[in-house]
């Protein structure tokens, strides 16, 4: 599976190669994005599936995460998932949202 990468290393630029990527070559079927980077400033409208890997203790930037792709302009249905591991403090957390 063909990706682009967005994290915090990653210049202004290429950032924006990275989504034009994304929206444009058919091929590019993956965006991985720290949630850091990914909460905003971003249009991932062409995105249909969003999986949270990291949770965050503050939900509004899980929110703010999602919002990039649950946005004006998007025309499908997406789906998100939350990874959480058992046994942990992240589990309890989730479990009150």
């Amino acid at each position: 599976v063909r990706f682009v990468r967005i994290d915090g290393k990653v210049a202004a630029k290429k950032r924006e190669e990275a989504i034009k990527q994304l929206h444009n070559d058919p091929d590019i079927r993956v965006i991985l994005i720290t949630i850091s980077c990914g909460a905003v400033g971003l249009d991932l409208t062409g995105a249909l599936c969003v999986h949270l890997l990291e949770p965050q203790w503050n939900p509004s930037l899980e929110d703010r995460a999602l919002a990039r792709a649950h946005r004006l302009g998007q025309t499908q249905p997406v789906i998100t998932f939350r990874y959480v591991m058992k046994d942990t403090i992240e589990e309890v957390r989730h479990c009150f949202i």
